[in-house]
């Protein structure tokens, strides 16, 4: 089991916007492949009893924090894990 200090900084530091456009073939290839990514993707109503590297978890929980939601305030994510 891994153990998180209290303290630690899960949230990802906010990084300056390198905004370059893209070409329009290079967006609509890209909405496209999103497109088609979004519409095979399902809810998942169960547990799989297979462990999930931590690392992983980490990476997830940063990754949620900088989607755009009502008031955008990091932080306001939690998660527990369930010992065996």
């Amino acid at each position: 089991m891994t153990t998180v200090h209290e303290g630690t900084n899960h949230f990802p530091e906010m990084q300056s916007l390198n905004y370059q456009r893209l070409p329009a073939e290079e967006q609509l290839r890209r909405a496209f492949s999103f497109l088609q990514t979004m519409n095979v993707r399902r809810t998942v109503r169960s547990l799989s009893p297979e462990p999930v590297p931590f690392k992983l978890v980490e990476i997830a929980i940063k990754t949620a924090v900088t989607a755009p939601y009502g008031a955008n305030r990091p932080g306001d994510l939690s998660w527990s894990q369930i010992p065996r």
